[in-house]
């Protein structure tokens, strides 16, 4: 991010030329930041798009700590303001050519233009941008890509609880099992016609759902983004190019749905304002209330993820570091998976919950040992963490069973 000191000359080289306001920041001014363009003062060394993207995003190699605007701190989950491009595929990459183009008189001329832009900045902050280290990507695909085994063999997965199935399985989650069934079963003689019946499930989704998500009730719109998380998956993360073209074409679907069930539900108000309920008042509400709640939560965070992982693994970086840190969750294991309401209540009262409030870790890595935390719990410490950081608190908590 520019510094907010300022030199002595009345505007860097690149705002004299084009006859724009320039406010003087070093090491670039705004002007040369928004349109992620060199910002070069006279008698100082030329910057260059890389040189500022490098000076952003250090290498995996030397990640060092960076505070977020919450406090919470991201090890390896690197997080800078940068400004808007016209294209993902060119974040490192500006040509030589551009930076010769001719002054535009409406963008470069008009102060009025220009002020109103930086108050746009303002008002709407730019998202973050988020890189990871190669163990970490490695390790949380792969938890990702376990999801279909898992939901076939146990009916659970760490956003889906098999209470969810009753007294009948939703519809969107009988085709997601047959989904999940059909993908493990896949090898090169049958796998053109697997990937084309998972493509039509994927279809009857979203033409079921057709119309937006408020005619749903919450439950069938819960059951429809498990499904949508369920079947992107499969397609983005198997290697196939052909199922991750046809995945691509729906993550919109996939932001929009989740984004709606999250505003439904008031999840990121609740995270913000709501501290975690007490015993008493958590056994009061009742396990299937507090199963289904956080069902929702789960959800929106394991679809944050898929979306996150899939920009990492394509383009190296994601910009959804925001939206994953203002969710919460219980990471409590016994509790996720308690079989009944009886020892689900059991749980709530002898035990630590280890409410993740916002992602802040502190009271899991200060109290709790790899027994204690469930899938999810140990997904999310290595997003935050990385692969080493949670080995070394395993260690450090008395467990020897490492990751990665």
């Amino acid at each position: 991010m520019a510094s907010t000191m300022k030199t002595r000359q009345k505007s860097c080289i690149a705002c004299a030329n084009s006859k724009r306001r320039c406010d003087r920041r070093i090491p670039y001014c705004s002007q040369c930041a928004a349109k992620f363009i060199p910002c070069e003062y006279k008698a100082a060394p030329q910057r260059t798009s890389k040189t500022m993207a490098e000076d952003s995003l250090p290498s995996s190699e030397t990640f060092q700590d960076t505070p977020m605007v919450s406090g919470i701190e991201l090890i390896h989950l690197q997080t800078t303001s940068l400004p808007p491009f016209s294209g993902t595929s060119s974040l490192f990459q500006v040509s030589g050519s551009d930076f010769n183009q001719q002054p535009n008189s409406l963008t470069d001329t008009d102060e009025s233009f220009l002020d109103m832009y930086d108050m746009q900045l303002f008002n709407h902050p730019l998202p973050r941008i988020g890189t990871m280290d190669r163990p970490r990507t490695a390790y949380l695909i792969k938890t990702l890509r376990s999801y279909p085994s898992l939901l076939l063999s146990t009916t659970r997965t760490p956003f889906i609880h098999p209470f969810l199935f009753s007294p009948t399985i939703p519809s969107p989650l009988q085709d997601t099992i047959a989904a999940c069934s059909l993908y493990l079963s896949k090898n090169e003689t049958n796998e053109a016609v697997v990937w084309e019946i998972i493509s039509s499930m994927v279809g009857k989704l979203l033409h079921s759902r057709r119309g937006g998500g408020g005619s749903w009730s919450v439950n069938e719109h819960l059951a429809a983004v498990q499904a949508l998380v369920m079947f992107q998956i499969i397609r983005l993360f198997d290697g196939d190019v052909r199922a991750r073209g046809d995945g691509e074409e729906v993550e919109g679907v996939l932001e929009e749905w989740t984004d709606g069930l999250a505003l439904r539900t008031g999840l990121v108000a609740e995270a913000q304002e709501q501290p975690s309920p007490d015993a008493r008042s958590l056994v009061e509400k009742g396990w299937e209330s507090w199963v289904f709640e956080e069902s929702v939560k789960r959800t929106v965070i394991v679809s944050r993820m898929v979306i996150a992982m899939y920009s990492v693994l394509k383009r190296g970086f994601c910009t959804y570091v925001e939206k994953v840190t203002e969710l919460s969750f219980t990471a409590r294991k016994e509790l996720w998976e308690a079989s009944s309401a009886v020892h689900w209540s059991l749980a709530v009262e002898a035990q630590e919950r280890f409410y993740v409030q916002q992602m802040e870790l502190g009271e899991v890595l200060g109290k709790a040992r790899l027994e204690d935390v469930d899938e999810l719990g140990l997904l999310m410490l290595v997003t935050y963490k990385g692969v080493d950081g949670v080995n070394e608190w395993i260690v450090r908590m008395g467990s020897r069973a490492l990751i990665g």
